[in-house]
């Protein structure tokens, strides 16, 4: 929907660019350091043998 919108306007000489979502990148990146940070803490707690 949004390329028909930019093709419509473009020819006619108005640059519109269309700017896609990070959305997800950010919920993967975001999961990813949650993983890595509750994996060091355990492992932290496993070494000092409280755990």
């Amino acid at each position: 929907m949004l390329d028909f919108f930019a093709d419509f306007l473009n020819p006619k000489g108005l640059l519109c660019t269309i700017r896609e979502s990070k959305t997800l990148d950010i919920e993967v990146a975001c999961r990813q350091l949650r993983e890595s940070l509750a994996s060091s803490i355990y492992y932290n707690l496993k070494k000092t043998k409280i755990f």
